[in-house]
């Protein structure tokens, strides 16, 4: 049951908030680091009366270093930007008869204070502790002890309700689920089986990594198909800063290096390199092992013709530009492979060969539009491919002639007696994922945030299985996939978002 004057209640707040937007403006921007230009997340941006300490609005950065105060009222303010680790940024500006788009540059700062006393207690199981959304930077990946070399599934692994299952599998169990039931995502691309040595090792160098966000439960709506975790990681957009080549190299104005770097771990070696391209940045990151390289070695001390090759391999490579005002492309690529081939042949037994191939690739462009407005739309069309290819194969030929010399020392066995000429088994597993998906936020007022968004994903999906020269099962699926999404946030308290 309702009564008229509620209705008109209902009208009029919204009469009032139509009105108010009016004659209210936004300010907005980026914030990155001035060392090498790359977006700093998470920043706390406020606004407070010049007269005044006290904060009048204030917001966080998101992950690409966005921030946007909205209903600022005509007048003069002072914009206050922090966060740990670097200078605090202040300005005076005035809000007249338009939006402010402001970007900052904020610069690194150590952090000197003297001793200090710090004590804790172990955090009691009955208290609410909030485990189920984890954010980790690089650098902190890198300062947990690791295996080998650091990662960023084993990092997870010190964390509540996340485990694996065993000490040589970096496979994330999260809650009791499965692997399969964590949706892992590299820059808004889907990445199937993200696996290196049969699951031992992640394919994210943590080099390329700029922010991990985790959620181990209640995922917010653009999320979905998952039942236990999701794992959205951010790759580093590259050093926009002044590169290396002479100026007066033409080419320097559309591409150039500042940063070239190479790292040899027990696992592998890597390199990586950076630099600045017409109003933007490149970064491109590779790594691979050497475990062929000492097996071959050893094989030729060894005088061993048995061949045991295995090797893995990733590269990524992201570039980011922004050539029109407000838009900005990102066009990303990973590639990672694993290869096992085992060759063993010998005159007393069967040879035996087997064939073990892995590899996933990503490609994905990326459309963000921020305009000087209460609003943001990011776009994002991306292409996954994960294929899994096993192949197995005896050949008894080699063996023939002693069987056909034990058929004529034993006059029972008929001296026709053959073996087949070889017996082998492959499996072929292909998953290819082609995403459309568009994501739009409108910054409403300062207490309410709307989000909504769609994604059309078209799978193709391929299994089949031989034995013996015979195809023994085969599967395709081909489903199509819509779906959307409305999200609403309320904020009670507007100083911090």
């Amino acid at each position: 049951m309702s009564f008229p004057y509620q209705n008109n209640f209902l009208r009029i707040k919204l009469l009032f908030l139509l009105i108010s937007s009016l004659y209210s403006f936004s300010i907005s921007g980026f914030i990155k680091d001035s060392n090498d230009g790359e977006p700093i997340p998470f920043t706390t941006a406020t606004i407070s009366y010049l007269d005044s300490d006290k904060i009048l609005k204030g917001t966080t950065a998101d992950i690409d270093g966005y921030y946007i105060l909205t209903n600022v009222d005509p007048g003069e303010y002072n914009l206050n930007i922090s966060i740990i680790g670097y200078q605090i940024y202040n300005q005076l500006i005035t809000i007249d008869s338009e939006n402010k788009r402001i970007n900052v540059n904020l610069t690194a700062e150590a952090i000197n204070f003297n001793e200090v006393s710090i004590s804790s207690e172990r955090t009691r199981f009955e208290e609410n502790v909030e485990v189920s959304r984890i954010n980790i930077t690089s650098e902190e990946i890198k300062m947990i002890p690791a295996f080998v070399e650091s990662d960023i599934f084993r990092t997870l692994q010190y964390f509540p309700s996340v485990t694996s299952a065993n000490d040589f599998n970096a496979a994330l169990i999260v809650r009791g689920g499965s692997p399969d039931e964590n949706l892992i995502l590299l820059d808004g691309t889907q990445i199937y089986n993200p696996y290196h040595v049969g699951g031992i090792f992640s394919t994210f160098n943590a080099d390329l990594i700029s922010d991990t966000e985790f959620l181990a439960g209640g995922f917010p709506a653009q999320y979905g198909n998952r039942l236990s975790s999701v794992l959205s990681i951010t790759s580093k957009e590259g050093n926009s800063k002044k590169g290396r080549l002479p100026d007066s190299w033409k080419i320097k104005k559309y591409w150039d290096y500042n940063d070239i770097k190479a790292d040899v771990s027990l696992l592998s070696s890597k390199i990586s390199a950076q630099g600045p391209v017409y109003k933007g940045s490149w970064i491109f990151t590779g790594r691979r092992t050497y475990f062929d390289t000492f097996v071959t070695a050893y094989n030729r001390i060894q005088d061993n013709d048995n061949p045991f090759i295995y090797y893995f391999w990733d590269t990524h490579f992201k570039i980011q530009t922004t050539p029109f005002k407000y838009n900005k492309f990102i066009y990303s690529q990973f590639n990672g492979s694993d290869d096992l081939k085992v060759d063993i042949t010998s005159d007393d037994f069967p040879s035996v060969k087997f064939d073990w191939n892995w590899i996933n690739n990503t490609k994905s462009l990326a459309w963000n539009y921020f305009p000087n407005s209460n609003y943001t739309v990011q776009t994002i069309l991306s292409k996954t491919e994960y294929n899994f290819d096993v192949g197995f194969e005896i050949d008894f030929s080699s063996i023939q002639d002693d069987v056909d010399e034990f058929c004529e020392e034993n006059d029972s066995i008929p001296n026709d007696t053959t073996f087949v000429a070889d017996l082998n088994y492959i499996l072929d597993n292909n998953v290819r994922d082609i995403s459309l998906n568009q994501d739009i936020k409108y910054f409403v007022n300062d207490k309410f945030d709307l989000e909504f968004g769609w994604e059309a994903k078209y799978l193709k999906m391929t299994y089949s299985e031989e034995f013996a020269d015979q195809q023994t099962y085969s599967n395709d699926e081909n489903p199509n996939i819509n779906s959307g999404y409305l999200k609403a946030l309320l904020k009670p308290n507007p100083i911090i978002s």
